[in-house]
């Protein structure tokens, strides 16, 4: 509900693309109003044209992410709404839930980050949840590595053959990336970013601020 101040007819509640038509919800004296507007070669939209009326934030959101891919096929516009608060949580909700179930993409992980980015200031750091990508155990939430595995399955790593490999950074400051196999002291190398747990394939690589990052390759 939007409990925070008394909302005026036509306040933004929320804005979002599809590619050719740009959407917003806004407030109405009932509920909600989905309006569309179409969106030229220059990016610009044309006059918006009502859509379909809701009685409430709700019922527009539960048929909005009826869409296993909402987060993807509708990347989220616009400014920040005068009700961010109220609906961030409804948000925050389902793109935990797409981390979970761990069925995205990288390119599709990018939209989905648009949408937490969106919410990013009216929520808890910590409410966002992420999980390792082997073992499913919670993990520090890092969105720019949104498939990767905790330390502990790192030391499961292998090569095609099940022979144990480790990752090492090459530069004093933590740049570089390179491979070896497991109890060889780091002399016999591995020359390959990819790697396995079981049957599931891996890609190792220089993390952004030094160290070493283990992702699962897209299926």
């Amino acid at each position: 509900m939007f409990n925070f101040f008394k909302p005026k007819k036509n306040d933004l509640i929320l804005q979002y693309a599809d590619g050719t038509k740009l959407y917003k919800l806004v407030r109405s004296p009932d509920g909600c109003n989905l309006m569309s507007a179409d969106v030229n070669i220059d990016h610009k939209a044309g006059k918006f044209k009502p859509v379909r009326d809701f009685d409430s934030f709700d019922d527009f959101w539960d048929l909005f992410i009826s869409d296993p891919k909402w987060f993807f096929n509708y990347p989220q516009q616009g400014e920040v709404p005068y009700d961010i608060v109220s609906i961030a949580p409804h948000i925050l909700s389902e793109t935990n839930r797409v981390r979970i179930s761990g069925y995205f993409t990288f390119s599709e992980y990018e939209s989905l980050h648009q949408w937490d980015n969106f919410i990013y200031k009216n929520v808890k750091p910590d409410a966002f949840i992420q999980l390792c990508f082997n073992c499913r155990n919670s993990v520090q939430y890092n969105p720019r590595y949104p498939k990767y595995i905790c330390g502990q399955c790192q030391s499961l790593l292998t090569d095609a053959t099940g022979r144990p490999v480790e990752y090492f950074n090459t530069g004093w400051s933590g740049t570089g990336c390179q491979g070896y196999f497991a109890g060889t002291n780091q002399k016999q190398e591995y020359n390959s970013d990819t790697c396995y747990i079981g049957n599931k394939a891996f890609t190792a690589e220089e993390a952004r601020f030094g160290g070493i990052v283990i992702q699962a390759k897209d299926r």
